[in-house]
């Protein structure tokens, strides 16, 4: 199977976040909107930076400027929330 990638639309993924607000994702480095594949590697959409969900760090209104670890708890527990209301959306 190969790799494809989705705009990242999640809520925060940092391991100890709250917020619970879904939103697309953007790099950093260059305001480029962030996308995740089918293996779990997140990449830039405009440099093309691509790693494993594990190595990238993450802020959010939350906590603006202080970019965070996620875990695989966090990061579930965000696309599962993300899959909810996608499938609210749908149901409209």
């Amino acid at each position: 199977m190969s790799e494809t990638f989705i705009d990242l639309h999640v809520s925060c993924p940092a391991a100890t976040c709250s917020n619970t607000q879904i939103t697309y994702w953007v790099h950093a480095a260059d305001s480029g909107r962030m996308e995740i594949s089918n293996r779990a590697r997140l990449r830039c959409g405009r440099c093309y930076t691509t790693e494993h969900m594990k190595n990238w760090l993450f802020a959010c209104s939350d906590h603006e400027g202080v970019y965070k670890e996620t875990s695989y708890d966090s990061f579930t527990k965000a696309l599962n929330l993300a899959f909810k209301n996608q499938g609210n959306k749908q149901g409209d």
